[in-house]
């Protein structure tokens, strides 16, 4: 494989040697990180200079390495913010919104406290006032039932007993009525009770459910807010992401164009050498059968195949004009022409 002197290996050795499929029999080398195995095979298929071509564009018009300055990847199709202005004010708005949803206003609390004050009934100043209005009016039947009861008497002429007596039915029917009076005024308060309870219940749970319907609507205005707010932010990562996908199709067809370029370019010099050496090949031929001289006594080959033909005239037929023999010169040119046909 190695030769004496100055080694020289094929690509593919070389390639054995840095894998380590094979000893390399020119000493340790370095092993390679897989940044340099990477640019050595991509130089390996495009050549040195068109990989450093390529770099070269990569570095001047697409560079996305780190900047110093920022410590973020530099962006050379540009980003978009992905930090929305004024969205941390909005936020902490609505959550300020959600926080003036909890609780009761103070009017609210009171009247809530009095209601619930009352759930046993009448209270004593309301018993009192009910009672005292009830005698009032027990008083006034006493009275009109009394003068009537005089003048009937009076005009009956009955005394004694029996004006005793119905002065005292009188005076029973009065308490009794008191006595219905105040039962009345029992279940009445039974009533109110109750009537109470439900009047407390009903605004109770209509508070709940203000309160409720209150802290439901701006936690949904919080969360409207909030959603926007990431799909804002997601499609301004998707422009961003969409940016980079775009730098690095650039970078890759900045390198890969490179890269052709410089193959293309080799293998128009491989061909022009090529031809150049076919052309060289084609008027060395020429000019050693040119040069010689067919065995006639200085006559060319048609006098020598044709002996009765005179010079100037071969096989019998005149020739006009110079001679049309080709000299090295003339086979060069034509054999150029028809190269380049091809």
């Amino acid at each position: 494989m190695a030769k004496k002197g100055k080694a020289k290996y094929t690509r593919e050795e070389r390639q054995q040697f840095r894998s380590g499929a094979v000893p390399d029999p020119r000493g340790k080398v370095a092993q390679e990180t897989p940044e340099q195995a990477n640019e050595r095979a991509l130089a390996d298929l495009y050549g040195a200079k068109g990989a450093n071509a390529g770099n070269a564009l990569i570095n001047k018009f697409l560079d996305s390495s780190i900047d110093p300055a920022t410590g973020q990847p530099r962006a050379p199709l540009g980003r978009v913010g992905t930090n929305l202005p004024g969205s941390e004010q909005s936020s902490k708005r609505y959550s300020d919104l959600y926080d003036t949803t909890q609780g009761r206003k103070p009017e609210q609390e009171t009247a809530l406290a009095n209601m619930k004050a009352g759930l046993g009934g009448y209270t004593s100043p309301e018993y009192q006032a009910q009672r005292e209005q009830m005698q009032r009016g027990l008083n006034s039947n006493m009275a009109t039932g009394a003068a009537q009861l005089a003048r009937s008497q009076a005009r009956g002429k009955v005394y004694g007993v029996a004006a005793s007596a119905q002065s005292g039915n009188l005076i029973r029917g009065a308490q009794n009525q008191k006595d219905e009076l105040e039962q009345d005024l029992m279940i009445r308060n039974i009533d109110e009770m109750d009537r109470r309870n439900l009047q407390y219940g009903e605004y109770g749970r209509g508070l709940d459910t203000e309160e409720f319907d209150r802290r439901a609507a701006a936690t949904k205005a919080y969360g409207d807010e909030s959603a926007a707010q990431r799909v804002e932010t997601l499609d301004r990562e998707k422009i961003n992401l969409g940016q980079s996908n775009a730098e690095l199709a650039a970078q890759i067809g900045a390198y890969t164009g490179a890269g052709a370029t410089n193959l293309a370019q080799q293998n128009t010099e491989e061909a022009a050498r090529i031809q150049e050496k076919g052309i060289n090949a084609l008027s060395d031929g020429a000019v050693s059968g040119g040069g010689k001289k067919s065995s006639g006594g200085g006559k060319n080959k048609t006098q020598a195949a044709n002996p009765a033909a005179p010079a100037g005239k071969p096989n019998g037929i005149d020739t006009i004009g110079p001679s049309t023999t080709k000299g090295p010169a003339d086979i060069k040119a034509k054999a150029a022409k028809r190269a380049m046909r091809r």
